[in-house]
């Protein structure tokens, strides 16, 4: 058992999730489910804030949800029953929010990261809620700051 361990390679398996500009790469340890878009969960926002949609109701709680276009000063991505919700797992830098979720503009698919597979770009700071832009298997992708999206949820 132990040989086994020490042969794997070092890889980190993701979730990348399409939204209209980026591909989000979150480890699928952060994400804590895709659910399908339904209009009859949603709670529009009370007031306008960009980036900020309302709430979306997932396992009886009422979860931000976000467009990660938005609040990166792109234009909103379409919000319509084709759509995906992904409910990310909060880093704990606000105790009260345990979630925060973004609307996805496409089908997110799984992405096995290794160090060889992964490459940093230098344009990371172009975008207030993206960590880190990479090429992942010869694909960009962005490394969302989940923290941000946190504090940002929890001021909304």
């Amino acid at each position: 058992m132990e040989q086994l361990t020490q042969e794997r390679p070092n890889e980190v398996p993701s979730l990348a999730v399409p939204v209209s500009g980026f591909t989000l790469l979150l480890p699928t340890i952060s994400v804590a489910e895709m659910v399908p878009y339904r209009k009859s969960r949603f709670i529009p926002a009370e007031h306008e804030a960009s980036g900020f949609l309302g709430r979306y109701e997932w396992r009886d709680q009422k979860v931000p949800l976000l467009s990660f276009e938005e609040l990166n000063g792109l234009p909103r991505g379409e919000v319509s029953g084709y759509n995906q919700v992904a409910i990310i797992n909060a880093t704990g830098v606000n105790s009260e929010l345990a979630y925060v979720a973004v609307i996805a503009q496409g089908i997110p698919h799984v992405a096995r990261v290794t160090p060889e597979a992964i490459q940093e770009l230098s344009d990371a700071d172009e975008y207030p809620y993206v960590k880190m832009t990479v090429v992942v298997d010869g694909q960009e992708a962005v490394i969302p700051d989940v923290p941000a999206l946190e504090v940002t949820a929890a001021e909304l």
